[in-house]
């Protein structure tokens, strides 16, 4: 397993994880589906840069790690608690950039 894979498969059980426990806290379906949709993206992407479809499997994680870093600064405007939204925003924001920069990598 490359270092690649761990990272998404990280983020893939991290957010996983934390959009059952946010539904199971809080009753939160959005962040149920945001969780295990997003856990799902990072598995998939794992998947493929197992498969050596680097430039893929990073294209999709960095897809989805756009989409964690919007969710968390939008709920960072919003929120009273800023500790989640904060955590998710700088996961999102590391995540986005360590992803784009493998998926230029792989695609030059």
């Amino acid at each position: 397993m490359t270092g690649s894979q761990h990272i998404s498969n990280t983020y893939a059980g991290l957010l996983t994880i934390g959009g059952i426990a946010a539904y199971a806290k809080k009753g939160s379906t959005p962040s149920l589906v945001a969780g295990v949709g997003l856990g799902a993206a990072f598995g998939a992407s794992s998947y493929l840069i197992m498969q050596q479809k680097h430039f893929e499997g990073h294209a999709l994680a960095s897809a989805a790690s756009v989409v964690l870093l919007g969710a968390g600064v939008s709920r960072f405007l919003k929120a009273s608690n800023k500790t989640i939204p904060s955590i998710l925003t700088i996961l999102g924001l590391i995540s986005s950039y360590y992803q784009i920069n493998k998926a230029i990598e792989w695609k030059q």
